[in-house]
């Protein structure tokens, strides 16, 4: 498609100057994916209102004025034939108008939604940012490898290399992939093959018949996906060169160095591919301990006994991304995000009790369910929607009936589909603290205020948050962990005002305060560190490697201990012992 018949496959591309058409090559690159990428995001943004028919022709004029003049400029002695530019810009056009279209049906459950589409063209430099930052190594590789690729295109363009090495690097990114996947039961390698992989797989193919425009302007995009899907797997970033060896006990390296540290159990090879990298809830009911972990499809809840190490488990079907102890401890209660379903299973031997089908009430991907007596507050992704049931009515634990609600894409609050996260109630104060976002056309996070007693928002605090909140009652105020940026907002919640900013880790999911040292602990899923943070002077004291993608953390302020889960396996961390050998 880059070159017309009469002129493929060029047999005199060695140009007089190569320097010139490197430059051209990686102008080209640059300008093609930033008005490309301008173009889809005001496309995307039009039925937001967030951009205009002025913005998409404007945006999409440019960019077909970029493959236009690029076609036209004599790149080693050849030139795009018109009907190479018009075939261009039919493709990419057409894509773009395709994900547009996909981004306005209308989500009915986790299946038919098209419209995280939106938001990830805000997400998609941030993506970029952080594992690029996190990951600097590899990403200057790739880069640098790109970049001589291009060299040799110009100097050399019927060299082997630039066969073999896109070849040998598909071969190398697939086999990795395949790896992690390859020996669950409920994983299928073949759609991550295809997703993360794929780039790989057409800038090689671009390559193998010399389209090298087409194949240097589909680099960004490629790198970019090998970042999220590496990131994605566990191998980047690189804390060690454990994190290379495709091997399940990979992780135990960490335990062993870390001080006070002790690995309470350890991942099947089939639980530490990818199940095990999301470990999401993890806390202590008597002396049983509680975790679970697993991506879509599939939940693995374990109930380990710590006296005598005996484990009880159970498979759930779906994504449970929230589970918690009832106030008597007997019972875990939990939302499945996936089967849109509230769910009571014993602590004891995880049996299922009973389950409650949450669409009736237009939960169709509920996140997090929180509990003031006889009340749940469950949030929900798409739409983003807060909801107060009554539970156990007539005896039935999982009897639900519908109070109120507040659908805030409804209510115009949000323009964007999704989502509502983390929820804490303030039953003293009767007030409820609950993130929604996106907002705006930036990536803007929403802490909402909603009184209790009249279920209505009071006031919000718009920030680059994430997901999560950490009340700390000590301190009277909220602890917000961004998503994408290394930072950590404090927020009064009765002045509704941030009191400070400090560095942090990005991606962090849980966190905990202990008071006893004044100290803020977190766990970072992109970083795969656990850090220690003065709570007054904002600094971080330690920050180590505990293994690929560490979600679920819990202080256990009786036993003076932090539980965590990453590919490591489960750990639990003896805090003097710890911190007394950080201080030495």
């Amino acid at each position: 498609m880059n070159d017309s018949p009469r002129t493929m496959p060029d047999r005199k591309l060695a140009s007089a100057k190569p320097w010139a058409g490197w430059l051209f090559l990686f102008f080209d690159l640059l300008a093609f994916n930033a008005l490309f990428y301008c173009f889809l995001k005001s496309l995307l943004f039009l039925p937001l209102g967030y951009s205009g028919p002025a913005a998409v022709l404007t945006w999409g004029a440019l960019f077909t004025l970029e493959l236009y003049l690029a076609s036209r400029v004599r790149l080693l002695g050849k030139r795009l034939s018109l009907g190479g530019f018009f075939a261009q810009a039919a493709l990419f056009l057409g894509v773009a108008g395709v994900v547009s279209l996909l981004a306005r049906i209308t989500p009915t459950g986790v299946d038919t939604d098209w419209s995280w589409l939106v938001p990830e063209i805000i997400k998609t430099p941030l993506w970029f940012r952080m594992f690029a930052k996190n990951s600097w190594l590899f990403t200057g590789a790739v880069s640098a490898v790109i970049l001589g690729l291009m060299w040799t295109a110009v100097r050399s363009p019927r060299s082997r290399y630039l066969r073999v090495i896109p070849l040998a690097a598909l071969l190398l990114v697939a086999w990795r992939i395949r790896i992690a996947f390859g020996e669950t039961e409920k994983d299928d390698p073949v759609l991550y093959l295809v997703f993360f992989a794929g780039p790989v797989l057409v800038f090689a193919v671009l390559c193998f018949f010399r389209w090298y425009r087409l194949a240097f302007r589909a680099a960004p995009i490629m790198l970019h996906l090998l970042l999220v899907g590496l990131n994605y797997i566990g191998v980047l970033p690189v804390n060690s060169v454990y994190d290379w060896v495709p091997s399940h006990d990979g992780g135990k390296s960490y335990v062993e160095r870390l001080p006070g540290a002790t690995r309470l159990y350890a991942p099947t090879p089939q639980e530490a591919r990818t199940s095990f990298l999301f470990a999401r809830r993890i806390f202590p009911v008597g002396e049983r301990l509680i975790f679970s972990y697993g991506p879509m499809g599939m939940t693995g809840i374990f109930s380990l006994d710590l006296k005598s190490g005996a484990v009880n488990r159970a498979t759930l079907a779906g994504l449970v991304r929230d589970l918690k102890p009832s106030p008597d401890g007997r019972t875990l209660r939990g939302v499945n995000w996936q089967e849109a379903k509230f769910i009571l299973l014993n602590a004891e031997n995880l049996r299922p009790e009973c389950a409650c089908d949450l669409n009736p009430f237009r939960l169709k991907t509920p996140w997090e369910a929180e509990f003031d007596g006889d009340r749940a507050y469950i949030s929900n992704v798409t739409f983003p929607i807060l909801t107060e049931l009554a539970v156990g009515e007539n005896q039935n634990p999982c009897a639900l009936t519908l109070r109120r609600t507040i659908d805030f894409h409804a209510q115009g609050y949000t323009r964007f589909t999704d989502g509502a996260f983390d929820i804490y109630v303030d039953a003293a104060r009767r007030r409820l603290y609950l993130l929604v976002g996106m907002l705006g056309g930036e990536y803007q996070m929403g802490l909402v205020e909603v009184d209790l007693d009249e279920f209505r928002v009071l006031r919000d605090l718009r920030l680059p948050a994430g997901t999560a909140i950490l009340p700390v009652p000590e301190k009277g105020t909220l602890l917000l962990p961004s998503y994408y940026y290394d930072r950590l907002f404090e927020v009064s919640p009765t002045e509704m005002k941030v009191r400070r900013v400090i560095a942090a880790d990005p991606s962090v999911f849980s966190l905990a305060f202990d008071p006893q040292r004044n100290r803020i602990y977190t766990a970072s899923r992109t970083t795969g560190k656990l850090a220690v943070i003065d709570y007054d002077s904002g600094r971080t004291l330690k920050h180590v490697p505990i293994g690929a993608k560490p979600e679920a953390l819990y202080l256990d302020r009786a036993a003076d201990c932090l539980y965590l889960g990453s590919q490591a396996g489960i750990i639990r961390i003896d805090l003097a012992a710890f911190l007394d050998a950080a201080a030495q």
